[in-house]
């Protein structure tokens, strides 16, 4: 399960986010989650269940980041 260590959070651009390049991913090859953040996928490549948690999680942290915006602490 991906959670805020695993993801580095502080390494996150979250403008670059919001601005829609919300997953990159090639497997069998260095792949890049969002700005700053690599992932390196085995020779089997990547399984559905991943992709579909990054991107979950993806689209979490720009909830959250509007929701900052609009709500400041």
């Amino acid at each position: 399960m991906l959670d805020h260590s695993t993801l580095g959070l502080p390494m996150f651009d979250l403008p670059f986010i919001l601005r829609g390049h919300i997953v990159h991913l090639q497997p069998q090859r260095k792949g890049k989650v969002c700005a700053g953040m690599q992932f390196i996928f085995d020779n089997d490549g990547v399984q559905r269940q991943t992709l579909e948690r990054i991107c979950q999680f993806t689209l979490w942290l720009q909830c959250e980041h509007v929701q900052r915006q609009l709500d400041p602490m």
